[in-house]
């Protein structure tokens, strides 16, 4: 440990800090605007006017008061040394005083010699409070050094603490700081993105604003073209019916065109065959088959000819042969005739006979076939009419059916009848009929 000399003669604790209380005791000296109490102020003039070791005690007790008053203006670090300056300026009046004692007692000793001497009784109490006395000032001493360590090992400690917790308030606070930069970069950071989210929006709102404007417009486009839509299914509606209606019309002129036609099938053709021919092989076909009606059937043929006009060695078949009656009439007892006859021959081989219609009423007509077949063996007398009507005798009368519903509706009054074409009417057979080839095959 470090001392400092011609400071009272006893050992101090550092260096610096006798430097300090050297310190703290010339600040202490100085003239200061500390208000004292007044009741200091004439203890003091009181003790001034009383004797030298009055006067000191005020002193010391002024000096006192003015350091109490400044510790309470001072930090605690501050009042600590003040502290020590009080008690060491203490330890310098103790030892002042235990210097005059001191010196008192050697006078005492003088005179003691010199003098007579007394009675041990009086002269044991005061040497014994003298030693008392000695020892008191030995132990205040030591005491004070023992406080004054105390003190500073308390005031190193103390000291060492706060400058632990300076350290770690400092590490905290730079924590803290790095926190709060962090949170203000996550902040900025987070602001950016809202802005840019906000653009976002706003880009995106303007987009949804023409979105919805285009969609208006697309739905009005909608609207007008499901109206066009409408109209041109109404107008569609409407040419379907007047096609279908003109279609008709066509095929019934078609058919009315055809109607005086006889159409011959599987007659044999030769090469350079020519109208006059032909017509010489119609004549032999009724001659061979209807000779009865061959005047007749000459004199009202209009014209004669085969059916492509053109020739094909390729052909399998031969092609027909269509004639044209000036009246239906010749035609329809051709036709009767050869039914009646059930099989027509040319140089004895089979041909056919059948009328001359459109494919449409072909096609109706071999859909009566089924039926046909059913009435005819159950004796209906079923006949089919022009263009293509199914007719039969029924509770003594003849029905006419244009087409298979008109019958479906008929039946259903008719157990019996409904049970007997039942099969026939609900089963749909496509062209694997020939109404006349019981009639008509030759």
């Amino acid at each position: 440990m470090l001392t400092r000399s011609g400071s009272s003669g006893f050992p101090s604790a550092t260096f610096w800090y006798l430097t300090l209380l050297d310190n703290i005791n010339a600040y202490s000296k100085r003239p200061t605007n500390i208000p004292e109490p007044k009741s200091v102020g004439r203890n003091q003039a009181r003790e001034k006017a009383s004797t030298p070791e009055r006067a000191s005690q005020a002193a010391k007790r002024g000096f006192s008061t003015r350091t109490t008053c400044l510790t309470t203006h001072l930090s605690p670090f501050a009042g600590l040394y003040i502290r020590c300056l009080l008690a060491t300026q203490a330890l310098r009046a103790g030892t002042t005083k235990m210097g005059r004692n001191q010196r008192k007692k050697e006078e005492n000793t003088r005179n003691q010699n010199t003098s007579p001497p007394r009675k041990d009784q009086n002269s044991s109490p005061a040497r014994e409070q003298s030693w008392i006395e000695n020892d008191w000032d030995e132990m205040m001493e030591l005491d004070f050094r023992r406080w004054i360590m105390r003190n500073f090992c308390e005031l190193n400690e103390h000291v060492s603490n706060q400058c632990k917790e300076t350290k770690n308030l400092e590490k905290r606070f730079e924590k803290r700081f790095e926190e709060m930069i962090t949170r203000m970069d996550n902040l900025e950071r987070n602001m950016n993105e809202l802005k840019e989210l906000k653009n976002t929006i706003r880009e995106l709102r303007e987009a949804c604003t023409s979105f919805n404007s285009r969609i208006d417009q697309a739905e009005e486009r909608i609207l007008e073209v499901e109206h066009q839509l409408n109209e041109i299914k109404r107008e569609t509606k409407i040419r379907e019916k007047s096609t279908k209606r003109n279609e008709q019309s066509l095929q019934e002129m078609w058919d009315y065109v055809k109607r005086p036609n006889l159409r011959l099938i599987g007659v044999p053709e030769c090469d350079e065959e020519n109208e006059s021919k032909v017509e010489n092989t119609l004549q032999d076909i009724i001659q061979e088959n209807f000779f009865y009606l061959a005047r007749q059937a000459n004199t009202q043929m209009q014209e004669i000819q085969r059916t492509p006009q053109r020739y094909s060695a390729r052909r399998a078949t031969p092609r027909h042969i269509i004639v044209r009656f000036n009246k239906v009439e010749i035609k329809e007892k051709i036709l009767r005739a050869a039914r009646e006859k059930g099989r027509v021959t040319h140089k004895g081989k089979p041909i056919r006979l059948t009328a001359d219609l459109s494919a449409e009423t072909l096609q109706a007509r071999r859909e009566w076939g089924p039926i046909f077949n059913i009435l005819k063996e159950k004796n209906f007398q079923p006949r089919i009419s022009y263009p293509a009507k199914l007719s039969f005798r029924s509770e003594g009368k003849i029905k006419s059916f244009g087409n298979k519903q008109v019958l479906r509706d008929f039946v259903t009054t008719r157990p019996a009848l409904q049970e007997l074409l039942k099969e026939a009417l609900y089963i749909e057979r496509n062209n694997q009929y020939q109404p006349f080839q019981n009639h008509t095959k030759c």
